[in-house]
Order: structure tokens, then C-alpha cells, then sequence
């Protein structure tokens, strides 16, 4: 099973295809000193932002390079250049935890949300940053095999000894699962102390771990595993291609990531590229993002069709349930966090 599963839905495929037959720019953003630099992940969320690309130039004629790296990359080369006259990423797109990261290192411009087109049509909920627009997204959620007779409805549920050796997580999700434990298991998002203790008595158990979400969705299809926390969009995708699995949100509530662009400081394009962040949520550009990659659009008008943005989505009684994150808190902790991780929840 790879990432390029796509929904059979006749929506999700239509839309699929025109992103796909979308030209995109060259990753080498270093080349052109007249464009925009947008710092990206590469794969699909590269494809997807074709179409970010093809407007920006069609309506205020901006030249858009994309420059790929993984998240880290991307911050050591922001930072590095921050006493250039010019920085060469314009726009890094990141995580919401990476841009409170960055701001707090005197990286980011503050934004000046009347020159951002389409900033009015953000969910009032997301436009409490002042360096940084919400572009979609997710939440890790619980998804389990449809043969087992007592599904789980909560994250303290996954430490059932039902489920000893049939839990699974992706390594990737460790700056997630943390926080999300800690809540459920007393503590709180500004204090891991739960969470560690509880994780360490789920390696008691039995817990798989996988090195990507495609290894995950492996191991439901052999039969390998049983239970998850797992992007919904991700579940979704599976289960539309035929994957006998089903989902549950948390009784605890979910753990949102946002999925950010901001403009860097010292960017030579500051107009422009706040225009593009503008740009990138048109319903356009946020249906291709959606389809593409299986997260939540941030705006209200998405133009998605109902039945597709509620399978995605979360509705207004979930969102007030989301789990809110202590960026001051958790970002001096990353390194702590994985040493945890890795020595003693892997290892």
C-alpha cells in the first residue's frame, strides 16, 4: 500500500486529476532571484502545490519556485540566512509547532493581514497567529480493524490487554502521541510527566512501531495490527481502497496539527509573498491541497462537496473539544522528547 492510493469517489478523482495535469515549478529555488521561494515537503504535497503555483502566476503574475527539503532542512536554512539582505526562502510551509519555533528565533514577519487576500474567509478559530496562515489541517485519530468486537472509543483504551502487540504508532508522531498522552492520562499538554510513564507501560504491553504511515497501513492489510493512531485523511484513503478497517474520534478529543506558510523576515518579496499565502486559500487551491493530501481546508468556503469535507473534517462540536498545544511548553522539548522516544520507548 503506497501514499498514491486515491479515493474511488468520482469527486475525489476528478479533482485529483486536474491537479495532477497541473505543471509545477522547479524545486531548484536557489536559481531564480526573481521569484518567490516557497519551502515545501517534497511527494505529494509538492504535486498538490501545482496549483498554487499556476494561480499565483495567472492573477498577480508571481513566479513561484519550490524549494524541497525535509522540515528540519528547511529550518537550519531559514536560519542560517538571517542576517542576509535577502533570505532564499520567501515562504517556509511548515508545521504549526515549527513556525511558534521560528517566530520565537525572530525569523518570521508579522504579518499584515489586509494585504492577505482571502484572509476573512479562515475559520475563525485559526487567525490567532500574527506570523503565520493555517492552510489545512489534521488530527490523529483512532482507527482499528473491523474484526475486532470491541472497537476502542478512547486513547486510554489502547493500553487494553485485548490489544497487547496489535497497537501501532509511526515514529513520525512522536512530537503528537506525547502530548496526546499526557492529556488522557492526567497530565496536560504543558506537562509530559503522564505521558512518558504511561508509554513505557504500553512498551510493556506490547506496541509496534513503524517508520511511515504506509508501513502502517501494511500492517492492518497483513493483519499485523489491530488498532492505530493515524491521520484521518490517511483512514479514509485506506478505506476507500478497500481496507477493512473503520475510525473513531477520542472520547479525550484530538490533538490538531496545522499545516502553516508564513513569510520569512528578511524575505526580498514581502508583497508578494503574502499575496501567495492569500492565493493558497482560494477554494481552488484548498480542494487540490484536500484531495491530494487528505487533510481539512482551513477556510469555511472550500467548496468541497459536504459528504467529502465531513469525511475528512471535523464538525463544529469536535473542534470545540480540540486539545490545545503549549508551543512554549513543547517546542525547548523536542530533543527531550525524542531522546525519550527513541531510548527508552524504542528501545
Amino acid at each position: 500500500m503506497t501514499s498514491s492510493i486515491h479515493t474511488a469517489r468520482r469527486t475525489f478523482v476528478k479533482l485529483a486529476a486536474a491537479a495532477a495535469l497541473t505543471p509545477f515549478a522547479s524545486r531548484f529555488a536557489h536559481a531564480a532571484s526573481d521569484s518567490v521561494v516557497l519551502g515545501t515537503w517534497g511527494g505529494d504535497t509538492e504535486k498538490s502545490l501545482s496549483s498554487l503555483v499556476t494561480a499565483s502566476k495567472k492573477r498577480y503574475g508571481i513566479d513561484i519556485l519550490l524549494d524541497v527539503g525535509t522540515p528540519s532542512a528547511r529550518k537550519t536554512k531559514l536560519l542560517a540566512q538571517l542576517n542576509r539582505r535577502r533570505n532564499a526562502m520567501d515562504i517556509p510551509f511548515l508545521v504549526d509547532s515549527d513556525m511558534h519555533y521560528l517566530n520565537g528565533m525572530g525569523a518570521l514577519l508579522t504579518l499584515d493581514k489586509a494585504r492577505i487576500p482571502n484572509y476573512g474567509n479562515l475559520r475563525e478559530e485559526f487567525t490567532h497567529s500574527a506570523y503565520s496562515v493555517p492552510i489545512m489541517y489534521s488530527a490523529l485519530i483512532l482507527v482499528y480493524s473491523k474484526k475486532l468486537g470491541n472497537p476502542p472509543k478512547s486513547i486510554k483504551d489502547l493500553w487494553n490487554p485485548e490489544y497487547a502487540g496489535k497497537v501501532a504508532f509511526t515514529n513520525l508522531s512522536y512530537d503528537k502521541i506525547i502530548p496526546i498522552v499526557s492529556h488522557a492520562f492526567g497530565g496536560s499538554t504543558s506537562d509530559f510527566a503522564a505521558g512518558y510513564e504511561a508509554l513505557l507501560k504500553l512498551k510493556e504491553n506490547g506496541v509496534r512501531l513503524y517508520a511511515s504511515n504506509e508501513a502502517v497501513g501494511n500492517a492492518f492489510q497483513s493483519g499485523e495490527i489491530e488498532v492505530a493512531l493515524m491521520w484521518k485523511g490517511r483512514a479514509h484513503q485506506w478505506i476507500d481502497a478497500g481496507l477493512p478497517i473503520a475510525y473513531a474520534t477520542p472520547a479525550e478529543g484530538v490533538y490538531p496539527v496545522f499545516f502553516e506558510m508564513a513569510v520569512t523576515k528578511n524575505s526580498g518579496f514581502p508583497d508578494e509573498s503574502q499575496k501567495v499565502l492569500g492565493e493558497a486559500l482560494t477554494p481552488e487551491v484548498q480542494q487540490t491541497m484536500a484531495i491530494s493530501l487528505g487533510q481539512i481546508p482551513a477556510v469555511r468556503n472550500s467548496g468541497l462537496p459536504p459528504d467529502v469535507e465531513e469525511r475528512l473534517g471535523f464538525n463544529e462540536e469536535e473542534r470545540k473539544r480540540f486539545i490545545k498545544p503549549d508551543y512554549a511548553y513543547l517546542t525547548p522539548r523536542l530533543s527531550e522528547m525524542l531522546d525519550f522516544w527513541n531510548q527508552r520507548f524504542k528501545g
